[in-house]
């Protein structure tokens, strides 16, 4: 009686070590995918970091060539005022000093 319980019980004893080693690879399985998830992670917050560092001086650049733009709109309408108010001069002098003509 003693040898039938010996071989019941042996099944049992294989089938949890067996069961054991399954339940240490997978464990040893999800911590390397766990692993993988935060390399993963950390790479990612870096190009998150540079591409918000790139963002910033993309706006820079933005910013200042929309300065440059009104700042040349400015001098160009300057230029036109100033040519119109030199024409405009020009002739008034011309009306009020007509050209004489030679003898």
């Amino acid at each position: 009686a003693r040898v039938a319980a010996r071989r019941r019980h042996m099944p049992s004893v294989r089938s949890s070590r067996a069961e054991d080693g399954v339940l240490e690879s997978m464990t040893q399985q999800l911590l390397q995918i766990s692993s993988v998830f935060l390399v993963q992670q950390s790479e990612l917050q870096q190009v998150r970091d540079r591409l918000t560092k790139e963002l910033g001086r993309v706006n820079g650049i933005a910013e200042a060539l929309t300065f440059a733009a009104q700042q040349h709109q400015d001098a160009v309408l300057a230029v036109i005022q100033n040519y119109e108010s030199v024409a405009g001069i020009g002739a008034a002098s011309a009306a009020a000093f007509p050209p004489m003509s030679l003898p």
